[in-house]
């Protein structure tokens, strides 16, 4: 991943194609998390650098843990993303699967449906969505 400040357009690009590339949702315990045991990653935490990652950025590491827009204010690489993005494209990731409940297929195409809106929101291409929904059969 480039180290380079990341325009919104790169971080929804790294969001969507990272949690639809590994086929689910990030659950720890009973909550969505930035970085789950089995290795999967949420949204904003396919955005977040190996070294940059801090176990205390999840829910019960610390009071309230971190959510996305805080991240924003914090990791100097997502200084220029728009924190209602961040946030949005957060949401995205934890409705379905908290919500919800879903899994798998389930959770992916309403993942989908949901990063479709984002980006006609926030005016972005969904080039790298609609290649990795296509790949993984949605």
């Amino acid at each position: 991943m480039d180290t380079s400040k990341l325009t919104n357009q790169q971080f929804f690009d790294n969001a969507v194609t990272g949690v639809i590339g590994q086929g689910g949702p990030s659950i720890g315990g009973n909550t969505c998390v930035y970085r789950a045991p089995d290795g999967k990653k949420c949204a904003a935490g396919h955005n977040i650098l190996d070294e940059e990652y801090d176990a205390g950025f999840e829910f019960g590491q610390t009071p309230g843990g971190m959510v996305a827009v805080d991240l924003c204010a914090r990791l100097s690489r997502w200084s220029a993303v728009d924190v209602d993005l961040a946030a949005r494209c957060q949401s995205n990731h934890d409705a379905p699967a908290l919500d919800k409940g879903l899994g798998g297929k389930a959770f992916l195409r309403s993942y989908v449906e949901l990063s479709l809106r984002t980006a006609r929101q926030f005016g972005l291409n969904t080039t790298a969505l609609d290649a990795a929904a296509e790949k993984a059969g949605l």
